[in-house]
């Protein structure tokens, strides 16, 4: 019978790098040594030399030559190049861009991974948005406006599925009729809402993008600031949003290349646990 492999000192090295490196870009803010090798449960040293490391090659930088640090260009780099893997996004981003500046509005594209989904594109007014923590996020379908979205457009049996799945971020209150309920919004509305509750006070509004073979694919979420805007003028810019958003179906359903890619035809459980651990306040 053969034994089990015993990690090599190099096979912890290296995996000691890729944790350091993944808790630098959950962060909101810049972290310092004790405080990474604290999260990770490591000696100083070792994470010292794994950030060493990390800092070598530009995954994490310096912050103004201090003792903390921020993901670095190589990371910020690895991420536009692991984006523009989806075609999706290409073909949205005109639009998206588009809609953001002439309604002052942020816009972003989420795209499903089995039972996650991923956070293709982000605008705020005539600026995308390449943060870590906005691009490439990955979230569990009940996770946040735009996942949920997702997650209600899918048949009902798929919905009980997720449900069961295990991927609902532990402790969370989904339940099957909680799922239905806002299930019949999305389908009478055509969008999920969110008043505002952050600090920035933006209203959310998301709806199902559907890909080539008519499955929902991902969603595209706007939020809109309610410093400037009255009733009769949100419930406009909604119009024209949902508009806009019915074109850009249109374009995407006429190109079926558009919406593909390389993990269409797997089981939503052959993704594993993707997600990220939840951090939103916004679940369904």
């Amino acid at each position: 019978m053969s034994k089990a492999r015993v990690p090599t000192a190099t096979n912890s090295s290296t995996r000691h790098v890729f944790e350091a490196m993944r808790t630098m870009a959950r962060s909101d803010v810049p972290l310092g040594l004790n405080e990474i090798a604290n999260e990770l449960d490591l000696p100083a040293s070792t994470a010292h030399r794994a950030l060493m490391t990390l800092e070598e090659s530009g995954y994490v930088r310096r912050v103004r030559q201090s003792a903390r640090f921020e993901p670095g260009a190589t990371l910020h780099h690895l991420i536009r190049s692991m984006v523009a893997q989806f075609p999706v996004r290409a073909a949205t981003a005109g639009p998206l861009s588009k809609l953001s500046s002439e309604l002052d509005v942020t816009t972003s594209l989420n795209w499903r991974l089995g039972w996650s989904s991923i956070r293709l594109a982000s605008f705020e007014g005539i600026q995308e948005s390449f943060q870590l923590r906005r691009i490439g996020e990955l979230r569990p379908l009940h996770d946040g406006i735009g996942p949920a979205a997702i997650l209600l457009a899918l048949s009902q049996s798929e919905r009980e599925q997720f449900r069961q799945s295990g991927f609902a971020s532990p402790g969370s209150a989904i339940t099957s009729e909680r799922i239905e309920t806002f299930a019949r919004q999305l389908e009478n509305q055509g969008f999920l809402e969110l008043p505002p509750s952050d600090k920035l006070g933006l209203y959310w509004i998301s709806m199902p993008v559907r890909r080539y073979d008519g499955h929902v694919g991902g969603s595209i979420s706007v939020g809109f600031s309610m410093h400037q805007r009255t009733g009769a003028g949100l419930a406009t810019d909604i119009d024209r949003v949902r508009t806009s958003m019915a074109n850009l179906q249109s374009t995407l359903d006429e190109d079926p290349t558009s919406t593909t890619s390389y993990f269409d035809g797997l089981s939503p459980d052959a993704f594993g646990a993707l997600s990220s651990p939840s951090r939103s306040k916004v679940s369904i």
